[in-house]
C-alpha cells in the first residue's frame, strides 16, 4: 500500500471510531488489516531505537588491529601534512578512539605531552609495514617520523568501513578540524579531554577552573599554556561537541 493508501486508511479509520470502536473494528478487518500486528510491530521498534547502545570491550587483539586500522585512516589523510608529528598523530588516534563506540584496551599515561603510549609508535610501525600499508622511519636532526604510503596502503579501507562506519562523520571532523593545527594545539585539547574524563569520573564539578587546574597539575610542562590558552580550547571543544558525552 502506498503512502496516500495508508493516509486515506488512517483518515476512514478515525471516521468509523468516531461513531463507535465496534465500527472501527468491521472497517478494518473488512479491509484486511491486523492492527493488533501493527502495534506489536510499532512497539518493537520503539523498544530497538530506545535501547542504549552497549559499548563493545575489545580484547588485546581486536584492539591492536582497529588501533592499527584507525591510525591508517589518519597516517593516510595526513602524512604529507607539513604540522604531522608523531605527537600529533597520537593525540589524534586519541581523540578518534575516543569519539568511536570501542573501548579500546589502552595504556595511556600522563606524559608532558598528554595521554601518552610509548609503545604506540613502535607497534603502529610493526603493523603499517606488515600489513604493506606504509613504510614508517625517522630522519632529519630532529627525527620526524615519516610516513611513506606503499602499494598497498588503500587495503585499510575495508577495514576502517567495517569498524568505524557509525563515527566516521565525527571522526572525519576531528581529521579536517586538525589538519593545519600545529601540534600544542592538538595535545592541549588531547589533555583537556583526558581531564574532563577524570573530572566526570571524580563527579566533580565541570567548569573552567576545575579543567584549568587539571591541565596544570597534569604535568609541570603544561605551564607553558595561559589560562587564556585553556579557556579558547575549552570553549571550541564544547561549541564542537568535542568533549565526553
Amino acid at each position: 500500500m502506498n503512502s496516500k493508501g495508508i493516509d486515506k486508511l488512517i483518515l476512514d479509520s478515525a471516521n468509523a471510531v468516531s461513531h463507535s470502536v465496534e465500527s472501527s473494528e468491521h472497517y478494518l478487518e473488512e479491509e484486511g488489516v491486523d492492527i493488533n500486528a501493527y502495534v506489536a510491530k510499532g512497539l518493537n521498534e520503539l523498544n530497538i531505537k530506545n535501547k542504549p547502545k552497549v559499548s563493545k570491550e575489545l580484547n588485546k587483539s581486536q584492539s591492536y588491529f582497529r588501533r592499527a586500522v584507525l591510525a591508517a585512516k589518519i597516517a593516510h589523510e595526513y602524512h604529507s601534512e607539513w604540522t604531522f608529528g608523531v605527537v600529533k598523530f597520537q593525540k589524534l588516534v586519541y581523540l578518534a578512539e575516543q569519539t568511536s563506540e570501542m573501548k579500546f584496551a589502552a595504556d595511556y599515561r600522563k606524559q608532558a605531552a598528554g595521554p601518552m603510549n610509548h609503545r604506540f609508535i613502535h607497534s603502529i610501525k610493526k603493523e603499517f609495514e606488515k600489513q604493506g600499508w606504509f613504510i614508517v622511519h625517522q630522519e632529519g636532526k630532529y627525527k620526524k617520523w615519516i610516513f611513506t604510503p606503499q602499494e598497498n596502503v588503500l587495503a585499510y579501507e575495508p577495514y576502517y568501513s567495517k569498524y568505524f562506519s557509525s563515527v566516521n562523520e565525527d571522526i572525519q571532523f576531528l581529521i579536517e578540524s586538525f589538519r593545519k593545527w600545529k601540534t600544542e594545539k592538538v595535545e592541549l585539547v588531547a589533555t583537556l579531554f583526558a581531564c574532563w574524563l577524570e573530572a566526570k569520573e571524580d563527579k566533580a564539578i565541570i567548569n573552567d577552573v576545575i579543567l584549568t587546574q587539571k591541565v596544570y597539575d597534569w604535568h609541570k610542562a603544561k605551564n607553558k599554556f595561559s589560562e587564556k590558552d585553556i579557556e579558547e580550547s575549552i570553549r571550541w571543544m564544547e561549541e564542537s561537541g568535542v568533549y565526553p558525552s
